[in-house]
């Protein structure tokens, strides 16, 4: 399993000025791959902090939404997180959640794990 260091890099792009991360733009497939990736990592957060799943379950979303960074978007770690810092920027958390109940199946199943 993933443990801290997928939880902390994927959740470290939410603290880090976005002067300090490496810019790059994404299009097609892998941005939609960003955006999955944001939809089910700040949902399983928002959805831990209100004790609606437990820890477990949010670290299994977490390295979800590693591997679908991993296998689906190109560049480097730096060039992926200031990525998903910008699709975080461009949404509430209200919005989150309703595209986390809209889209998050279809996420993956265009984006598998294995």
């Amino acid at each position: 399993m993933f443990r801290p260091t997928v939880a902390f890099g994927l959740l470290l792009c939410l603290a880090m000025p976005a002067a300090a991360l490496e810019r790059r733009v994404y299009e097609g497939d892998e941005a939609k791959a960003l955006k999955c990736v944001w939809i089910i990592s700040r949902t399983a957060a928002v959805m831990e902090d209100m004790g609606i799943i437990s820890p477990l379950q949010m670290e299994v979303s977490i390295a979800i939404s590693a591997r679908i960074l991993a296998l689906h978007v190109s560049g480097t770690e730096a060039q992926k997180l200031a990525a998903l810092q910008a699709v975080g920027e461009r949404r509430n958390t209200g919005e989150t959640i309703v595209e986390f109940r809209d889209q998050a199946m279809a996420c993956l199943r265009k984006f598998p794990v294995e």
